[in-house]
């Protein structure tokens, strides 16, 4: 008899152990099976789940905003894979975790085999050991804004602040991101601290909360340190005088009434000096003056000196003595000389020993004005270290007069032809002191001209001229005034039709 076995089994299930058999004669190969009855009875072939066990990694994160997961895994118990076969983390599977907690690494795996891949997945029985993952919170720190100012009046506050990474040791293996705040998020930190008068003062960090893009409150998510800043007020350092004091003498006595801040220094917004002085004068010289005593106040009346260093200097009342110079006028007509007049009067007096030189050095000569220029100077009996006198000039004016020249013409007239008619035959009158050309010039003009019926009767007058003496021009100077006008006339042609 000879049995074939047909059966087998690979996945995980079971199946009949299939044969057959046939019967052959002992002494030959003949087979003889038809003559045989043969009932089989098949035994079972079982396979079992392959069993293993798979524990997931563990990992610790630092809060970051986003989501974490982690793809790790390993075998560690159980009878092992198949060879051939693989194990493939099935997608979306990994469990994820983004804000400060902890969660076990729950995934889920396939067995592949196979260059194609194929799902064994059903034979094994997969045992999970889940690691856990963990994300922490960032250590950050919240650093409120330092100002310093000079002394004003005004409160100093700043609510500027900084977020930095803090200086914290996480666990071995810790990946820490490099930026303190995700980008996406805004930190609102509550800044108080305010000063106004001289001194220093904690800028304190009060609050802080942190929003993620959606405007959820993820605070919790951070270990925040603060680190205040600190305002400062320095004192406002013045140096001050009493104001000069210049006038004129006048019988009254004189003396500072308010002081003068020497540049750059500036006095606070809405504060006034009050000063006490000391120095005054009525006659005339000059006197020293000093601040006395000097309080400061605000806006509201308050004293607030002691936020000021105040320097003081000392000034002067300088009482002069007033000296007018007045310059003559004078006018003449045109005649080509230079007009002076170096005349003048001075109003007030020199102390003894003090001597003024005056010079009066105005000058024209064509037609037109001019001021009547005053130099002058001052010898001092001695150095007296100030201006002693106000000295005041009141010029003149001298005026010269355009010349006129008299002329009179002579009648002319004509039936209308079309030209134009004139008459330059121009007597002048003779010169005089004041009148007529000046010797060695000499005038050219045009007088008047008409072409046509409707224009006349017209004036014969002198319509342009121009005076030289030969080279330069001095018409500017002349003016001509007709004494005798003759008239021209033209008469329309008589057409009879």
């Amino acid at each position: 008899m000879q049995v074939d076995f047909t059966g087998e089994q690979t996945d995980v299930g079971s199946s009949d152990n299939t044969f057959t058999a046939s019967v052959f004669r002992i002494d030959g190969n003949a087979d003889v099976t038809y003559n045989y009855d043969i009932q089989y009875a098949y035994g079972v072939l079982t396979v079992t789940h392959r069993p293993i066990t798979l524990t997931t990694g563990s990992k610790t994160f630092v809060y970051s905003g986003n989501d974490n997961t982690f793809d790790s895994y390993e075998l560690t118990g159980g009878e092992g894979l198949v060879s051939g076969h693989v194990l493939i983390t099935v997608e979306d599977s990994l469990t994820k975790i983004r804000n400060v907690g902890e969660v076990e690494n729950v995934l889920e795996v396939t067995v592949k085999s196979g260059a194609d891949e194929n799902d064994d997945t059903h034979n094994y029985n997969i045992t999970y050991v889940y690691g856990t993952l963990k994300v922490i919170e960032k250590h950050i720190t919240v650093l409120a804004g330092s100002d310093q100012k000079i002394y004003d009046g005004q409160p100093l506050t700043n609510d500027s602040f900084i977020v930095a990474l803090t200086s914290y040791e996480y666990p071995v293996g810790v990946e820490v991101p490099m930026e303190a705040v995700i980008s996406t998020q805004r930190v609102d930190a509550v800044i108080e601290g305010s000063i106004t008068e001289v001194g220093s003062v904690v800028n304190k960090v009060v609050s802080v909360t942190i929003y993620d893009e959606d405007d959820n409150d993820v605070t919790i998510t951070y270990v925040i340190e603060t680190v205040d800043g600190s305002l400062k007020v320095f004192e406002n350092v013045l140096v001050i005088a009493p104001e000069r004091v210049i006038v004129n003498y006048d019988g009254i006595e004189h003396a500072p009434t308010k002081v003068t801040i020497k540049e750059p220094y500036v006095l606070g917004e809405g504060h006034k000096i009050i000063a006490e002085f000391e120095g005054a004068r009525t006659e005339p010289g000059k006197t020293i003056t000093s601040i006395k005593s000097v309080k400061i106040v605000d806006a509201q009346n308050q004293d607030v000196t002691e936020n000021y260093t105040i320097e003081t200097e000392s000034s002067f009342v300088l009482i002069r003595i007033p000296i007018v110079i007045k310059s003559n006028s004078a006018q003449k007509v045109y005649d080509g000389t230079p007009l002076v007049d170096s005349g003048y009067t001075v109003t007030g007096e020199l102390t003894e020993g003090d001597t003024i030189t005056i010079n009066v050095i105005g000058s024209i000569t064509d037609a037109g004005s001019a001021i009547n220029e005053i130099e002058y100077s001052i010898d001092y009996a001695e150095d007296y270290g100030y201006e002693k006198y106000s000295v005041k000039t009141e010029e003149g004016r001298l005026i010269v007069s355009r010349r006129k020249i008299y002329y009179r013409t002579e009648d002319a007239s004509k039936r209308y032809d079309g030209t134009p008619l004139k008459n330059d035959a121009v007597t002048f009158s003779d010169p005089t002191e004041e009148t007529g050309l000046l010797s060695g010039h000499s005038i050219v003009y045009k007088t008047t001209e008409i072409t046509y019926p409707n224009e006349s009767p017209a004036p014969n007058l002198i319509t342009e001229f121009v005076v030289k003496d030969g080279v330069k021009d001095f018409t500017e100077n002349y003016v001509v005034m007709e004494t005798q006008a003759g008239t021209l006339v033209i008469t329309p042609v008589e057409i009879e039709v």
